[in-house]
């Protein structure tokens, strides 16, 4: 637990820490084994503290009825000698574990960085070569999953936003994983997320396009164009 979500420590609330460990502690000991505590503590939340403490009550009340179930001790070894393997990706198995079946992926870019507000439009030429354009939404993460950012030559567009995988931002975010991921894996440990950069295909043979922002978003999003591929 100390490996999983203490590093890097700075990044550690040690109270909040101390409920959940508490909390592992006691599920390991009514199952006389750590495979359910290590993998309960990996996935509770950092935020807030009273969801993971929920989540430990209900997971000790259940391990009371569990505990004379019998599960093989080599299929727990290896589960635990898995998780703790990934460790340095601790935060992305925990809040991001698509990554680990859905991976994202970069080519060369032509970056953009253009941050556009609702109701934007702009006409961007298409570079030799370029085959898809990388989107993000900014101050998206409380919008519902698969809510329209805008257009790209009338095409719909629609993005997580660029941070809804940070521990302080999951948890409360509505955003999902991208359908064509296009980020990179940032910090380390239990601080480790991937942007949510996502890759639409540009039109067969585009030597233009135009962005068109959907105008009923709040006020303070954005839709980012980052770059071409």
């Amino acid at each position: 637990m100390l490996v999983l979500r203490w590093i890097p420590f700075h990044d550690v609330v040690i109270w909040r820490e101390l409920i959940i460990l508490a909390g592992a502690v006691a599920v390991a000991h009514v199952m006389n084994g750590a495979t359910l505590a290590v993998v309960l503590g990996l996935l509770s939340p950092a935020w807030p503290a009273k969801v993971a403490v929920l989540l430990f009550v209900v997971a000790i009340m259940a391990a009371f009825r569990l505990r004379q179930v019998k599960s093989s001790g080599g299929m727990a070894a290896a589960l635990l000698g898995l998780i703790i393997a990934f460790f340095p990706w601790s935060g992305v198995m925990a809040r991001g574990w698509m990554a680990f079946i859905h991976q994202p992926r970069q080519a060369p870019r032509v970056e953009l960085r253009y941050a556009l507000p609702p109701g934007r439009t702009m006409m961007i030429e298409v570079p030799e070569h370029a085959v898809a354009l990388i989107v993000s939404g900014a101050n998206v993460q409380r919008l519902p999953c698969g809510t329209l950012l805008g257009w790209m030559n009338g095409a719909p567009i629609t993005a997580p936003d660029w941070g809804f995988m940070r521990r302080e931002q999951f948890f409360a975010s509505r955003n999902c994983y991208p359908r064509n991921p296009a980020g990179r894996i940032r910090a380390y440990g239990w601080s480790a997320w991937i942007d949510g950069a996502e890759r639409i295909l540009l039109p067969y043979g585009a030597k233009s396009i135009r962005i068109a922002v959907n105008p009923q978003l709040p006020r303070n999003a954005l839709l980012q164009i980052e770059a071409f591929e």
